[in-house]
């Protein structure tokens, strides 16, 4: 009879650690889905801080060009607007140089 009785009881201790591994199982499943997620989120939130930082010099290069277009508008007729109209002109003139008619030798 004894024997009968250790058979049971072995049979039921496997049967509760059996229970006790799924159970471990799931719980470490679970532990490693939740770990998974944090680190997507986590990779999420740094790529759109980069992005972020590198479109921060863009902007702002847009920005301060908007400021000086917008001080060269308000200041018409200033030293800085007739400097631009001069450069652009010893630029034409400059290419107009090029296509001048080269003088004949006698």
């Amino acid at each position: 009879m004894r024997s009968e009785m250790e058979t049971i009881d072995e049979t039921e201790e496997a049967t509760t650690s059996s229970e006790e591994l799924n159970q471990l199982i799931q719980q470490i499943q679970q532990e490693l889905t939740v770990e998974d997620k944090r680190n997507l989120d986590t990779l999420a939130y740094f790529k759109q801080k980069i992005k972020e930082e590198e479109a921060r010099p863009r902007k702002q290069h847009q920005l301060l060009e908007a400021r000086l277009l917008q001080a060269i508008t308000q200041t018409e007729g200033s030293t800085a607007d007739s400097d631009y109209w001069l450069n652009i002109g010893r630029f034409q003139r400059k290419k107009n140089q090029g296509s001048l008619p080269k003088k004949r030798r006698l």
